[in-house]
């Protein structure tokens, strides 16, 4: 999905929470504040989607729960930032 949804901006404008984190966030110490707290909510979903994989047997317990996540939400937001200069399909979905 995330891809999709970045090969659909024709623009390729990118995420703009990504955006905002790596332009503007330095220089702003209420926006960093704010895009703190949503990438805090971004992982604290994808921990919940981990705990749902772990009770479901799809994720090993033996993975930290909420190392994956943040792992995860690395991959996610750099999934991002790579298709903002680099939108090819191939090269995202690998």
């Amino acid at each position: 999905m995330i891809v999709q949804r970045s090969l659909a901006d024709p623009d390729h404008k990118g995420c703009r929470l990504v955006n905002s984190a790596i332009e503007l966030a330095p220089h702003d110490a209420h926006l960093r504040a704010m895009i703190t707290e949503a990438f805090g909510r971004i992982e604290s979903f994808v921990l919940r989607c981990v705990w749902a994989g772990r009770a479901e047997g799809t994720i090993p317990a033996a993975l930290g729960a909420r190392n994956l996540a943040r792992s995860l939400c690395a991959v996610l937001l750099g999934l991002r930032a790579l298709a903002h200069v680099r939108p090819e399909t191939a090269l995202l979905e690998r």
